[in-house]
């Protein structure tokens, strides 16, 4: 589990630190759905892509903790 993380004399709660980590599991994860044309195939692509970001951060925050 991580603390806070500093940068540049600011402090950032965990929470932002494995939502950066899952938007870079995230994005070619989404480059390769949409490279095979799986993504066509969906009524709501944007709500698809939300989920499978939530789903990714949830994973990442289980892994850390």
């Amino acid at each position: 589990m991580f603390s806070e993380a500093h940068f540049a004399g600011i402090l950032f709660a965990p929470i932002v630190l494995y939502g950066l980590i899952a938007a870079v599991i995230f994005v070619p994860i989404r480059y390769w759905l949409g490279r095979t044309g799986f993504l066509q195939w969906l009524w709501h692509t944007s709500l698809f892509e939300l989920s499978l970001y939530i789903c990714i951060c949830a994973l990442v925050i289980f892994i850390a903790a």
